[in-house]
């Protein structure tokens, strides 16, 4: 059996979980200095080979490969922990809090790298058969969105933008959108 070349990762069987396992090095974190690994797993080794080759392919790609974990709840949370500027007043901000409480309700154990236009649009279909209005269901939708992007303002979004969320083109000397 030859060995894997340089920055094709690892594949191994995990006894304890019953599954393989593929890994793949991207480098070392900037500002801790600890090493940036994503793993995959998947029950045959022709899978596991198949997952990590996409990992593989979203590195050279993008230049990055995002967390898996990251959930739609956490997102929401951090981007109205962090609102930005133009989220002034009380009045938009409570808003735009209960747009979040409404968004993590109904999606927000999902993960990002998961979450698909179906699942945005039976939130959304949903608020409509609710009653909300207009002005509230688009709301919802624009903090969702933002809250997306500004946790991907990184190439990687622009590579894997869902088509609910189209990625906008970065102003001139902007690190992203």
């Amino acid at each position: 059996m030859a060995r894997r070349g340089r920055g094709d990762g690892s594949i191994y069987f995990d006894a304890a979980r019953g599954c393989w396992v593929g890994a793949i090095d991207l480098g070392r974190n900037p500002q801790t200095g600890r090493r940036v690994r994503r793993k995959v797993s998947a029950p045959t080794k022709d899978e596991c080979k198949e997952n990590l080759a996409e990992l593989r392919d979203e590195h050279r790609r993008t230049g990055t490969v995002a967390r898996r974990d990251t959930t739609v709840e956490q997102v929401v949370a951090a981007w109205l922990a962090n609102p930005p500027p133009e989220v002034r007043s009380p009045i938009s901000r409570r808003c735009h809090r209960d747009a979040g409480a409404r968004i993590v309700k109904a999606i927000g154990a999902v993960k990002v790298v998961t979450l698909s236009p179906g699942q945005v649009e039976r939130l959304l279909t949903g608020m409509v058969c609710d009653g909300y209005a207009t002005s509230t269901i688009t709301a919802t939708r624009s903090v969702l969105v933002r809250a997306i992007r500004r946790r991907s303002a990184t190439a990687w979004w622009r590579a894997t933008s869902p088509s609910w969320c189209p990625a906008r083109a970065a102003p001139a000397g902007s690190p992203g959108p």
